[in-house]
């Protein structure tokens, strides 16, 4: 190049500015969600290149980060560059999947999703109900054969007994080893039973007898009881209640709803004893109930909408609703959050997840007929399954990854339904019925008494063997 080319450069240069002429980034300024800015326009005046890279990745499993940012605004001239496009925002932080440690997950044994075979702790029961734990024995009520004695049916007339019960008395309280072992009764000789829950002491749970006063006048009572834990004559708690349908155990009390229509209420008692107390009254449909360490969960749905999950304080107070929903029918809490089952339709049903202080519930599974919810260490589990018909365990593992089935309810054999959930640890407890039957004034006295049910778990992952 000639002195006089070099001289015409160096004063182009003077007049321009290197950095105006092409050279320039005037990208949007970035933060911790979005992407990068896209680089200035060429400097011929042609459209900028195109903009900042995707948005940084989200949580540990999370999605990628957004899309990459636009392109730059065109250049006006050699002098007047482009702009750089905007950065893309970044992904949304994505869930974190929880531990799974293949060597004691009975659902992801020696490899995920690998699940033992269920096995059987008791069988030969009569019509076992609800189903609890603690950190050595499944407890679970032989809810009773429900048969009937000494009456004479007529298709047109009030039932007539000649004796003065409805109702054998074959209901029971039993336990079994975590492990398996023999079940052992812990009181026997009851009537129907219904809802159970434990502590460090004894099992608790609710009896009803009902009885003739006269041919076609019966009279009934509904009892919160407790038996020890080694067995021996149950206690009431309280008597005469309105149909208490679950219990719950917290400190020193006692915690039930009863159902009661549209006058229910959630009650409680000291567990050694006491006057029963009203927390609160005129609740609805009252089917479930929960508690951590702190507060009590309950659900207040009058028909035809209008209520939803309910929540107070151990020692009492205010009742407050922590979100609205139809017709929830489970509840369970671990202290952070709060889990329901709710049927939004009459013919649908979800499993929720919301924090235990308010917030937007989650929606972690959907299906037809979701039943009894379970918490453990390893996920969430439930029923599910067409109506009356062999339901299935199903669990959703804490943070990342869809429902799956880990057992059938069809032993010991098709008809079979399981009615009674409990978890623990990594494994989760059931019941199954038996096979159903239907009972009609026709049906022959003494001939429903299911004792073919059987109490199940998930066999137990060692070093990664199904035992």
């Amino acid at each position: 190049m000639g002195k006089r080319q070099q001289l015409g450069t160096i004063l182009w240069a003077l007049t321009c500015g290197v950095v105006a002429c092409g050279k320039a980034n005037n990208a949007a300024v970035t933060n911790d969600i979005r992407g990068s800015g896209g680089s200035a326009g060429s400097t011929d005046g042609s459209a900028g290149s195109t903009g900042g890279s995707a948005g940084s990745t989200g949580g540990s499993t999370g999605s990628t980060g957004g899309s990459a940012g636009s392109s730059g605004v065109a250049g006006a001239s050699q002098c007047v560059p482009g702009t750089g496009g905007p950065g893309g925002f970044g992904g949304d932080a994505g869930c974190e999947s929880a531990p799974i440690d293949t060597d004691t997950d009975p659902t992801n044994c020696g490899q995920l999703g690998h699940v033992c075979d269920p096995v059987a702790l008791a069988s030969d029961q009569g019509l076992p109900g609800a189903v609890a734990t603690d950190a050595t024995h499944v407890y679970w009520l032989n809810s009773g054969s429900n048969t009937f004695t000494g009456c004479t049916f007529s298709p047109t007339l009030p039932d007539v007994c000649s004796g003065n019960t409805v109702g054998t008395h074959d209901g029971a309280v039993m336990k079994v080893p975590l492990g398996g072992g023999t079940p052992i009764a812990l009181a026997g000789g009851m009537g129907s039973l219904r809802a159970i829950a434990a502590d460090a002491t004894n099992v608790y749970f609710v009896e009803y007898n009902q009885w003739f006063t006269s041919p076609g006048v019966t009279d009934e009572a509904w009892n919160v009881m407790k038996v020890p834990l080694g067995g021996g004559t149950p206690t009431i708690l309280a008597e005469r209640q309105a149909a208490p349908t679950a219990i719950v155990i917290r400190g020193a009390n006692a915690y039930w709803v009863n159902y009661a229509g549209s006058s229910g209420e959630l009650m409680t008692v000291p567990t050694d004893g006491g006057t029963p107390r009203v927390l609160a009254e005129k609740q609805h449909e009252l089917q479930t109930i929960a508690a951590d360490s702190t507060n009590i969960y309950w659900a207040d749905t009058p028909y035809g909408g209008g209520g939803g999950l309910m929540t107070m304080p151990l020692a009492g107070g205010t009742p407050t609703l922590l979100t609205a929903a139809r017709g929830i029918l489970s509840i369970v809490a671990d202290g952070t959050n709060v889990y329901w089952i709710d049927y939004p339709t009459s013919n649908d049903s979800v499993v929720k997840v919301a924090p235990r202080c308010g917030g937007t519930p989650t929606t972690l599974a959907t299906g037809m007929n979701l039943d009894s919810l379970a918490l453990n260490d390893i996920g969430v589990f439930w029923f599910q399954g067409p109506e009356w018909d062999p339901y299935s365990v199903m669990k959703k593992p804490f943070g990342c990854g869809a429902p799956t089935k880990v057992a059938s309810g069809t032993l010991p054999s098709s008809e079979a339904r399981s009615v009674g959930l409990a978890a623990r640890g990594s494994n989760v407890y059931w019941t199954n019925y038996g096979p159903r039957s239907t009972f009609t004034k026709s049906t022959p006295v003494g001939s429903i008494a299911h004792a073919n049910g059987v109490v199940m778990r998930l066999g137990s992952c060692t070093n990664g063997r199904c035992e």
